[in-house]
């Protein structure tokens, strides 16, 4: 995953370290520094995200969730999880699980958890001008959770596809759901 800091990081399964590495303008490796996280070790298929500057993993399969440092976390549900696209920093990191959005504190305490009354496939979240964008394939929902209560929403797709697959699309402060299966954006 590359950060919002043009820095390159990488998560083993095998080992266990994370890996960060800085490019200069010709491709050259100008910095790289690795951290082990010893409950990575033996992980199946990782989700790697950065917050900023700040790499996060999930390891949906196990219901595991590596914050900065590489504390561990369990999580319910997380089967089919997805963890969200990287983006600016912030205080938290979003997962999406077939249920609920989570926005876990990168602090490691309590999660926030919004449900959006229903179960569907998650698309990747994404956090961007201090809220989270959410979606469910098969329940055809959108959440909007934003700092603000106010700027909250819990919305079915519009005109959504027999069989929809959302992904995410960002451009500097925009956002928008695309469903790559028709082209509905």
């Amino acid at each position: 995953a590359v950060g919002s800091d043009d820095r390159i990081y990488s998560a083993d399964p095998k080992s266990g370290q994370v890996t960060v590495t800085s490019a200069g303008a010709d491709g050259a490796v100008t910095d790289s520094s690795v951290e082990t996280w010893d409950g990575l070790k033996g992980a199946g298929d990782l989700q790697l995200a950065v917050v900023g500057d700040r790499p996060v993993v999930l390891d949906a399969g196990r219901g595991k969730l590596f914050l900065p440092g590489g504390r561990e976390l369990a999580l319910a549900e997380a089967r089919d999880a997805k963890l969200q696209q990287s983006g600016p920093a912030a205080d938290s990191v979003a997962v999406a699980t077939p249920k609920a959005l989570l926005k876990q504190p990168l602090d490691g305490s309590t999660a926030k958890t919004v449900g959006f009354g229903g179960q569907g496939v998650p698309a990747a979240p994404v956090q961007l001008g201090g809220c989270v964008h959410a979606a469910w394939s098969g329940a055809n929902k959108y959440v909007r959770e934003c700092a603000g209560d106010a700027d909250d929403k819990t919305v079915d797709v519009p005109r959504a596809s027999a069989s929809p697959s959302y992904v995410f699309r960002v451009n500097r402060d925009l956002v928008v759901l695309n469903d790559v299966n028709s082209g509905n954006v």
